[in-house]
């Protein structure tokens, strides 16, 4: 057992990106924008409730596509819902942090929303590295049911910033060396997949932090890992 343990340590470099993760993390949860500010936890919950299942639509939505064998275009929607899974790991913390603020009487209001393109939520980048970085990086049943490598291999395409730049490959035609690159040319059932499947376990591990919700969300992946024959155990 230890030593998988420390397989698992080296192959992740678990030490090096906790910290890199931690950071990002921190420093959205620094930005002042909140998507669960509330007066009251009751309202912030809520709005947890809303983005969570905005994300689960979206996880729907991309194992719809799959089944139809619409490859790419779910492969692109579980890019999405994985960014969407990041700013539901940054809101869950922000609950927290916002009921602390309101017991001592210095929560701050909302301010009025800000360009896009300056606030981190909108940074492909950090958001997936929350996304993939906190919790891919120690989940057991990832591992398994996907396997180290490739999620090894996963955590070192978000590093390089690869992740996104799939995800517009997969919506949009180009040129490649002279070539035509049409996504549905490029994009195989494996690619699709793999992200498919890893939206989904994440979307359960994050959202899930209630027992009843997160068994809820993990009965629903594992239905559909099931369904297309893929190891769900």
């Amino acid at each position: 057992m230890y030593a998988e343990a420390a397989e698992k340590r080296i192959a992740k470099d678990q030490f090096w990106r906790f910290k890199r993760y931690l950071d990002v993390q921190n420093d959205l949860l620094a930005a002042r924008k909140s998507l669960v500010r509330a007066l009251f936890y009751e309202e912030g919950y809520e709005r947890f409730r809303r983005i969570v299942k905005h994300a689960e639509n979206l996880w729907d939505d991309a194992c719809l596509l799959f089944l139809e064998h619409r490859y790419t275009t779910g492969l692109a929607i579980s890019i999405t819902c994985l960014e969407e899974i990041g700013k539901i790991g940054v809101a869950r913390f922000e609950l927290v942090i916002d009921e602390v603020k309101r017991q001592q009487g210095t929560l701050p209001p909302d301010p009025r929303d800000g360009p896009r393109g300056k606030h981190p939520f909108y940074s492909h980048r950090q958001k997936l590295l929350l996304a993939a970085g906190a919790l891919a990086l120690v989940n057991a049943r990832l591992d398994r049911i996907l396997g180290l490598p490739q999620v090894v291999d996963f955590l070192d395409r978000v590093e390089r910033g690869e992740i996104e730049r799939l995800r517009q490959a997969c919506l949009y035609v180009d040129t490649l060396n002279g070539d035509l690159s049409v996504p549905s040319e490029c994009v195989g059932r494996a690619d699709a997949e793999f992200h498919v499947i890893l939206a989904g376990e994440l979307l359960a591990e994050v959202a899930g932090f209630e027992p009843p919700e997160w068994k809820r969300l993990l009965a629903q992946v594992k239905n559909f890992e099931r369904s297309i024959g893929h190891p769900h155990e």
